[in-house]
């Protein structure tokens, strides 16, 4: 990209199912992450398995040259988790 030049950015959060940790820990805080930016080249395909995965990210980690590699700073704020009990009223008689 060149200075000034903008583009979107989509995260893929994955559910909270595979977090390491409880949701409540992560929800509602703002999260620092860098982002390595390397250069994709054209003729990669996604891959099938972890194994194809694993030499993929090798193989486009050797093809970026160290010096034009970039890093950005991103800030995450995740929201915070609503409590479904909580939003319901009570309709007992």
């Amino acid at each position: 990209m060149e200075p000034n030049e903008e583009d979107e950015v989509y995260i893929l959060i994955p559910t909270s199912d595979f977090w390491p940790r409880d949701p409540a820990e992560y929800a509602g805080r703002r999260h620092k992450v860098v982002v390595e930016n390397l250069t994709v080249p054209m003729n990669t395909c996604k891959p099938k398995n972890k194994n194809e995965a694993s030499a993929t990210s090798t193989m486009i980690f050797k093809a970026t040259p160290p010096l034009t590699r970039m890093y950005t700073k991103l800030n995450i704020l995740l929201p915070k988790i609503v409590d479904n009990n909580s939003s319901e009223t009570s309709t007992e008689t």
